[in-house]
Formats: structure tokens, C-alpha cells, sequence
């Protein structure tokens, strides 16, 4: 986001994230929330889902961004998930770890795409 937002400015960064916003929204089922953590990252709250069903919500997601994007900025997400089927569980070390998740979906798409990630 911020190579767009100093590329186009923060006015067409804003108008990214409503459109990855809304897409969320139209591929989340109902009940779960969307909550924009800050700058472009989002937590979705996923009552019941399975891993399976989050790594179809995840592909349905990509699809339907690509289809929104324009051609000078394709839309994309690095993303990542983590279930729980306990019912004890740590929030912190399930953030954590979906947190983990997304970077590594990061680094691979930088890496198909020839871009280097410095941490």
C-alpha cells in the first residue's frame, strides 16, 4: 500500500482499501466479522470455520480482487489463517500465528513475483 500511496497518492490508496474492504465483506460469510487492524491489515473473525473452508474463502477472495483490479495496480492480499477447535485458546498466540502465516504467503508471492522482502 504505501508504494501506491506514494505512486498515486493517498486518496487512490483510500479508494484500494474500500474496494478490499467491500470485497471482504461480500466473501465472509455473514456473522463474521471484518475489522481493519490498521494501515492495509485485516482480521477476520471466523465463527466454525474450518481450515479447509478458510483456504477456499482465501482463493475466493484473490479471485474476486483480481477481477476488481485495474490495470495499472492489480489488487492482491497477502494472507494468512489460523483455526482453533478448542475452545481454550490464547487470542495474542492465535493473531500471532495467523500473523506468521500471512508473512510467509508474503514472502512467497514477493518471491514469484521477483521482489525482495528486507525485514
Amino acid at each position: 500500500m504505501k508504494k501506491v500511496n506514494d505512486q498515486y497518492g493517498h486518496e487512490y490508496g483510500d479508494i484500494l482499501l474500500k474496494i478490499v474492504a467491500g470485497t471482504l465483506k461480500e466473501e465472509i460469510p455473514e456473522g463474521s466479522p471484518v475489522i481493519r487492524m490498521g494501515g492495509d491489515e485485516f482480521m477476520i473473525l471466523g465463527n466454525g470455520i474450518t481450515e479447509e473452508k478458510a483456504s477456499e474463502l482465501m482463493t475466493n477472495i484473490q479471485e474476486s480482487l483480481k477481477q476488481k483490479s485495474k490495470e495499472k495496480i492489480p489488487l492482491s492480499l497477502a494472507m494468512g489463517s489460523y483455526t482453533v477447535q478448542d475452545k481454550d485458546f490464547c487470542f495474542d498466540e492465535i493473531c500471532h500465528k495467523a500473523d506468521m502465516r500471512m508473512y510467509e504467503d508474503k514472502k512467497r508471492t514477493k518471491a514469484d513475483e521477483g521482489v525482495e522482502i528486507i525485514e
